[in-house]
């Protein structure tokens, strides 16, 4: 036997939805207890301050919503859930977590942009042509090699058709 089955670390999206549902807690709970809402700058102070003390993205949460929402009006849990749904979070957390998955299995580090868009361009055009130019190279020294051996049948080939021509001259003389 083995111990207790291991549960499952929590996806994106759930992790997502309990930081959203932590803040909008804890700011409500801060506007019940007396502490300023959102409406003034006191509050935009107490949301960042909260914020910061959470993850990082409780601070876009509570930057984005104090820009968007600057009356103080909070949003009722089917307007949140609404916009949740709306966002298709689920399949976009999915999909993040299937190019995360894709990437532990690369060689190569992914390409970044410099800066500088000549060197971009080059840096993602040099490896194609590269590799083009080798996969030319392989089908030009696949060809040479046929042609070779086309010219080495062509010269067979005329070899036999020589030594036909003397066997028919010979015969011919034979018969006269």
């Amino acid at each position: 036997g083995g111990g207790p089955p291991v549960a499952a670390a929590p996806g994106r999206a759930q992790v997502f939805a309990t930081v959203v549902d932590t803040f909008l807690e804890k700011l409500v709970a801060a506007g019940r207890d007396g502490d300023s809402m959102p409406g003034d700058s006191r509050g935009v102070a107490f949301i960042q301050g909260q914020a910061r003390a959470h993850k990082q993205s409780d601070v876009c949460v509570g930057s984005v919503w104090v820009l968007l929402n600057p009356c103080g009006v909070l949003p009722s849990q089917e307007e949140i859930q609404e916009v949740k749904d709306e966002g298709n979070l689920e399949v976009l957390f999915n999909s993040l977590d299937k190019i995360v998955e894709e990437a532990k299995n690369r060689e190569e580090p992914a390409w970044r942009p410099s800066g500088i868009p000549e060197e971009d361009v080059r840096s993602a055009v040099v490896p194609y042509l590269l590799k083009h130019r080798a996969y030319l190279r392989k089908v030009l020294k696949q060809k040479e090699e046929e042609n070779r051996k086309v010219a080495e049948s062509v010269l067979a080939g005329r070899d036999r058709i020589a030594e036909l021509q003397q066997l028919i001259q010979a015969r011919k003389r034979a018969w006269q």
